[in-house]
């Protein structure tokens, strides 16, 4: 614990200057967020998306997956290996969770809404649209926020039960915290420190990269129904992590169309790779505060310019 306290000091004050700039426009726009109706909104949104039942299977069945997740390692005989597949399927199942989350939240509190003309009442009140597309995106986030939290908890008790218990339990028997328990809170600080970190960065850029899919959901679901939400949210999910590809085999040909298509596919599709690392995870592989630093910031810049398209549409249709 001392050690991440240390670390969380360093960080703040040696850090990437985007760092400063980040919490200085998120402070800006909580300000602005308070002193609108976009918090209330949020608030109402949240509170929906959560009494969906669909919401609890969704995290109980990724509960389930997460809780036979080491089952998975039987036919796996290198020990490392095992633990390898438990953080990538762990992590994987998180964001595949955090995915399907956002976009049927995004159908209950946008499309079923503007369907049984709820949205309707709430407009002809002093709420702007763009309050109500901004609202309707944080609400959806937190629900999703707090899902990924939760099953992020359960991952880190299925993992500490899978690696550092069995450890503990055999240097007990070994005696060997019988002169010195300081090695048994070291062991328990390592893991923490080392492994614990480690995993919650892994889940925190798996979050950033399903707030740019839960951008995608709330723009479509101010206009189309369950089905189209879910498919253009899944095709921008697959395009985003095989944008980089598509760049490469483009730019690869060497004629100037398809290096012009390259470019303009890199330059509108979402990179989600920056933010697929359950590689490095499995691996235990150290990311870099900048590095998140970076892609918070490109998230956020990713997921603005598309609430800011899909605002200027949403402005443009009647409700009526």
């Amino acid at each position: 614990m001392i050690k991440i306290i240390i670390n969380l000091i360093y960080w703040t004050t040696h850090q990437h200057p985007l760092f400063y700039i980040l919490i200085i426009a998120l402070v800006g726009l909580f300000i602005y967020f308070y002193k609108s109706n976009i918090l209330t909104i949020a608030n109402l949104t949240y509170r929906e998306a959560c009494r969906q039942p669909l919401f609890y299977i969704m995290i109980l069945v990724s509960v389930g997956l997460l809780l036979i997740s080491p089952y998975f390692t039987l036919f796996t005989f290198e020990e490392d290996a095992k633990l390898t597949m438990i953080r990538e399927v762990g992590l994987a199942t998180i964001t595949v969770a955090g995915l399907f989350i956002a976009i049927l939240s995004a159908y209950f509190v946008i499309s079923a809404e503007i369907t049984e003309m709820t949205t309707i009442t709430l407009l002809s009140k002093p709420v702007r649209k763009h309050d109500f597309i901004i609202g309707k995106f944080l609400g959806i986030v937190l629900t999703v926020g707090i899902g990924m939290l939760f099953l992020a908890l359960v991952f880190l008790i299925v993992y500490w039960l899978k690696e550092i218990q069995p450890q503990i339990k055999e240097n007990i028997a070994q005696h060997r915290y019988m002169d010195n328990y300081y090695l048994l809170w070291q062991d328990i600080g390592d893991f923490l420190h080392q492994e614990v970190l480690l995993i919650g960065k892994g889940v925190y850029l798996a979050f950033l990269q399903i707030v740019i899919i839960t951008a995608f959901a709330t723009v479509l679901a101010c206009h189309f129904s369950l089905v189209v939400t879910g498919i253009g949210c899944l095709l921008a999910f697959i395009a985003g992590h095989i944008s980089v590809f598509i760049y490469q085999a483009l730019v690869g040909m060497d004629l100037i169309v398809l290096t012009i298509c390259g470019n303009v596919s890199s330059f509108l599709l979402p990179n989600l790779t920056n933010f697929n690392v359950a590689s490095l995870v499995a691996t235990l592989t150290p990311i870099s505060f900048n590095y998140l630093v970076l892609t918070t910031v490109y998230g956020i810049l990713y997921s603005s310019i598309i609430l800011a398209i899909g605002i200027i549409i949403f402005n443009k249709r009647e409700m009526i």
